[in-house]
């Protein structure tokens, strides 16, 4: 018998739930715990119904600490400060096993960034945090909680001296490494993590500032050139030092605002400082009046900032390739027909000519026969 090596992989889960990433401070439900197996669910699903008699479940969720009730996480949706550069803030966050089974869990800090495509998401478990996640230092790191109870752990956030004014934003998490086998029975450790988020604002002078780069559009013309595409692609970034989301309004044009072509307002979601989010769009019915003329107009939205509409405009070729090659037939045609009527009068003249009677012609026949009969002259 003959036995296969057992593969140990680790899978990262790595969404952070109990929370949706708005930033608002206001009451909500208790977090929503995850089940085992299952992605985290939002806030505001039902909590898992009963186990039945002898199921393992696994499932918890963690929060803000202000409640002694198990099934209530305080009226604290995440994690909110204000503070000074070199500023000490001691807090806490409750941890609730909904779970049938006593668990261990880990509970960590982390960073949050934007990806490449402009979601939100947070560092894995095995990288170490440099912003937000890294001011964070728990009372107790690992810690052990019995199926229906709740631990709530202290914890200490220190903002550093050198703290650059903006805002920062990370997240508390509660992870627990559970066992599985894969499809090829190799063993595979899940490392699945739910949380609060923590949202940092160090005190000093803030700069709301989007930017619209790198704007591009191509044009794709069509037999019929009124009903051409354009493509346009380009970044929003945040060069400032505060979170900004907001709304972007995208048109293409012909010279005059000709057969303008204005598509519906769309959310952008929220960049962080540094952030950025890549946007291409394609729009139809786009008339080719030689040149396209493309407008993005963004209009951020931010937490106690002032924030002002900025817009951006690029120019491009709209050849209307179908009429062009439909003028240039016509005045090849044209042309051509010239070029047969000239040739055609050529040859009437030239039958004209060869069929016409020669008159006074020197040397001709009649002139020597006339010669013949004149009398010789008389000396």
């Amino acid at each position: 018998m003959i036995l296969r090596p057992k593969l140990v992989l680790v899978a990262l889960a790595l969404t952070v739930v109990a929370s949706a990433f708005s930033g608002s401070v206001a009451a909500q439900a208790p977090p929503a715990p995850i089940d085992d197996g299952v992605p985290p669910v939002s806030v505001d699903d039902a909590l898992p119904a009963p186990a039945a008699p002898g199921e393992v479940v696994h499932s918890w969720a963690l929060s803000p600490a202000g409640s002694d009730d198990p099934n209530e996480a305080g009226n604290r949706p995440n994690l909110t400060y204000n503070a000074d550069p070199g500023a000490v803030l001691d807090d806490a966050v409750t941890l609730f096993n909904y779970g049938t089974a006593q668990m261990t869990f880990r509970v960590y800090g982390v960073d949050a960034y934007n990806t490449a495509d402009g979601a939100i998401d947070v560092t894995p478990g095995t990288d170490d945090p440099t912003e937000a996640g890294s001011w964070v230092t728990m009372a107790q790191e690992f810690i052990t909680v019995s199926p229906g109870q709740q631990a709530t752990i202290p914890f200490t956030l220190t903002v550093p001296e050198n703290a650059a004014p903006g805002d920062y934003r990370g997240a508390i998490l509660a992870s627990n490494q559970s066992r599985s086998t894969g499809n090829e029975e190799q063993v595979v450790i899940l490392d699945r993590r739910t949380g609060t988020q923590l949202f940092v604002r160090v005190n000093g002078p803030l700069s709301a500032e989007l930017a619209i780069e790198d704007l591009s559009t191509e044009y794709e013309p069509v037999i019929n050139p009124l009903a051409g595409t354009a493509t346009v692609t380009y970044n929003i970034v945040n060069r400032g030092n505060v979170s900004l989301s907001g709304t972007s309004v995208l048109s293409v044009s012909g010279p005059l605002g000709l057969g303008k072509q204005t598509l519906p307002q769309t959310d952008f979601g929220t960049l962080l400082p540094g952030g950025s989010v890549p946007v291409t769009v394609t729009v139809e019915d786009v008339p080719a009046f030689f040149v396209a003329i493309t407008e993005v107009a963004l209009t951020p939205e931010g937490q106690d900032v002032e924030v002002s509409e900025i817009s951006r405009s690029s120019t491009t070729l709209a050849i209307p390739i179908s009429l062009l090659l439909g003028l240039l037939a016509l005045m090849f045609g044209f042309l051509g027909f010239r070029a047969y009527r000239r040739h055609q009068q050529r040859n009437a003249a030239a039958l004209a000519a060869a069929g016409a009677a020669p008159t006074d012609v020197p040397g001709s026949l009649d002139d020597v026969e006339a010669a013949d009969q004149v009398e010789p002259q008389r000396t």
